[in-house]
């Protein structure tokens, strides 16, 4: 998990897709088998005046979500608390 202070949240993940991953249209089934994802929250996407779970956002990582790799790696770089899975 990162937090920059200004309420911002991410985490990347590599696992089995949940039901909320595969109803976005980003949902890729070859990609989720070989790519992690970061989930970020930290807005309210959905302009209901609060931030919850139905404002969290997810991309495909560029790499599989390996925890040394150089792009989690600068990830965790910038996190305040680090949550690796």
């Amino acid at each position: 998990m990162r937090s920059r202070g200004d309420g911002r949240g991410t985490c990347p993940s590599w696992y089995q897709p949940s039901l909320f991953e595969q109803q976005r249209p980003q949902f890729d089934e070859e990609k989720t088998a070989v790519r992690g994802k970061i989930f970020v929250l930290d807005h309210d996407t959905n302009a209901n005046g609060r931030i919850d779970l139905n404002d969290l956002e997810w991309q495909y990582l560029e790499g599989d979500g390996d925890f040394r790799s150089e792009e989690v790696c600068k990830l965790r770089d910038e996190a305040d608390c680090p949550v690796l899975r």
